[in-house]
Protein backbone atom coordinates (compact mmCIF):
# COMPACT_ATOMS: atom_id res chain seq x y z
CA UNK A 1 0.00 0.00 0.00
CA UNK A 2 2.76 2.37 0.94
CA UNK A 3 4.90 1.54 -1.71
CA UNK A 4 1.75 2.33 -4.42
CA UNK A 5 0.82 5.54 -2.54
CA UNK A 6 4.73 6.56 -3.15
CA UNK A 7 4.67 5.45 -6.63
CA UNK A 8 1.75 7.70 -6.99
CA UNK A 9 3.59 10.49 -5.51
CA UNK A 10 6.49 10.35 -7.60
CA UNK A 11 3.89 10.54 -10.48
CA UNK A 12 2.03 13.55 -9.25
CA UNK A 13 5.56 15.26 -8.48
CA UNK A 14 6.84 14.65 -12.09
CA UNK A 15 4.13 16.14 -13.26
CA UNK A 16 4.26 19.13 -11.03
CA UNK A 17 8.32 19.70 -12.65
CA UNK A 18 6.35 19.39 -15.87
CA UNK A 19 4.07 21.97 -15.27
CA UNK A 20 6.72 24.30 -13.51
CA UNK A 21 9.02 23.95 -17.00
CA UNK A 22 5.27 24.71 -19.22
CA UNK A 23 4.53 27.76 -16.58
CA UNK A 24 7.97 28.87 -16.99
CA UNK A 25 7.49 28.49 -21.22
CA UNK A 26 4.01 30.32 -21.22
CA UNK A 27 5.77 33.02 -18.79
CA UNK A 28 9.01 33.83 -20.97
CA UNK A 29 6.79 33.88 -24.09
CA UNK A 30 3.95 35.98 -22.38
CA UNK A 31 1.50 33.35 -23.49
CA UNK A 32 -0.11 32.87 -19.78
CA UNK A 33 -1.17 36.92 -19.76
CA UNK A 34 -4.40 35.27 -22.03
CA UNK A 35 -5.36 32.80 -19.54
CA UNK A 36 -5.52 34.65 -15.80
CA UNK A 37 -6.82 31.80 -13.74
CA UNK A 38 -3.90 29.51 -15.28
CA UNK A 39 -1.21 32.65 -14.86
CA UNK A 40 -2.79 32.86 -11.05
CA UNK A 41 -2.59 28.90 -10.19
CA UNK A 42 1.08 29.24 -11.24
CA UNK A 43 1.99 32.21 -9.19
CA UNK A 44 0.65 29.84 -6.47
CA UNK A 45 2.15 26.82 -7.34
CA UNK A 46 5.30 29.15 -7.88
CA UNK A 47 4.73 30.77 -4.22
CA UNK A 48 4.40 26.70 -2.56
CA UNK A 49 7.92 25.92 -4.37
CA UNK A 50 9.78 28.73 -2.91
CA UNK A 51 8.03 28.51 0.34
CA UNK A 52 8.61 25.23 1.16
CA UNK A 53 12.25 25.50 -0.37
CA UNK A 54 12.88 28.38 1.96
CA UNK A 55 11.35 26.91 5.15
CA UNK A 56 12.06 23.12 4.91
CA UNK A 57 15.53 23.09 2.64
CA UNK A 58 13.72 20.57 0.35
CA UNK A 59 10.68 19.51 -2.01
CA UNK A 60 7.77 18.73 0.58
CA UNK A 61 6.85 16.15 -2.09
CA UNK A 62 10.05 14.71 -1.85
CA UNK A 63 10.00 14.12 1.61
CA UNK A 64 6.98 12.38 1.87
CA UNK A 65 7.88 10.05 -1.05
CA UNK A 66 10.64 8.54 0.46
CA UNK A 67 8.94 8.56 3.79
CA UNK A 68 6.24 6.25 2.15
CA UNK A 69 9.03 4.13 0.87
CA UNK A 70 10.65 3.96 4.18
CA UNK A 71 7.24 2.61 5.39
CA UNK A 72 6.65 0.16 2.53
CA UNK A 73 10.63 -0.86 2.55
CA UNK A 74 13.51 0.67 5.41
CA UNK A 75 16.03 1.78 2.99
CA UNK A 76 14.31 1.98 0.54
CA UNK A 77 13.95 5.82 0.29
CA UNK A 78 16.70 8.03 -2.13
CA UNK A 79 19.34 9.97 -0.66
CA UNK A 80 19.21 12.69 -3.60
CA UNK A 81 16.45 15.34 -4.84
CA UNK A 82 13.82 14.11 -6.88
CA UNK A 83 14.82 14.87 -10.37
CA UNK A 84 18.91 13.94 -9.92
CA UNK A 85 17.20 10.53 -8.63
CA UNK A 86 14.70 9.72 -11.47
CA UNK A 87 16.81 11.64 -14.36
CA UNK A 88 20.69 11.36 -13.68
CA UNK A 89 21.29 10.97 -17.08
CA UNK A 90 21.44 15.17 -17.04
CA UNK A 91 24.54 17.33 -16.70
CA UNK A 92 25.32 18.34 -13.47
CA UNK A 93 25.18 21.77 -13.94
CA UNK A 94 21.34 21.30 -14.52
CA UNK A 95 20.90 18.89 -11.46
CA UNK A 96 22.19 21.46 -9.41
CA UNK A 97 20.80 24.41 -11.00
CA UNK A 98 17.95 23.94 -13.23
CA UNK A 99 15.33 24.42 -10.78
CA UNK A 100 16.67 27.08 -9.43
CA UNK A 101 17.33 28.83 -12.84
CA UNK A 102 13.94 27.37 -13.84
CA UNK A 103 11.83 29.55 -11.02
CA UNK A 104 13.91 32.25 -11.16
CA UNK A 105 13.28 33.01 -14.80
CA UNK A 106 9.57 32.11 -14.58
CA UNK A 107 8.93 34.80 -11.63
CA UNK A 108 10.74 37.37 -13.56
CA UNK A 109 9.37 37.05 -16.64
CA UNK A 110 5.75 36.88 -15.06
CA UNK A 111 6.67 40.32 -13.45
CA UNK A 112 8.14 41.79 -16.47
CA UNK A 113 4.98 40.66 -18.46
CA UNK A 114 3.00 42.04 -15.45
CA UNK A 115 4.48 45.24 -15.42
CA UNK A 116 4.23 45.48 -19.69
CA UNK A 117 1.77 48.00 -20.96
CA UNK A 118 -0.77 45.64 -22.74
CA UNK A 119 -1.29 45.85 -26.11
CA UNK A 120 -4.97 46.96 -25.31
CA UNK A 121 -3.69 49.97 -23.26
CA UNK A 122 -1.43 51.25 -26.45
CA UNK A 123 -4.36 50.82 -28.83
Amino acid sequence: MYLWLANLLALVHGLVVVLVLAGAVAFLLGASRRYRRWHAAYWVLLALIVAFDVLLGECVLTTWENALRERARPGSGYRDAFIPHYLPFLPPFVLRWGGTIVVTAAILAGLTWRWLPRRRDRD
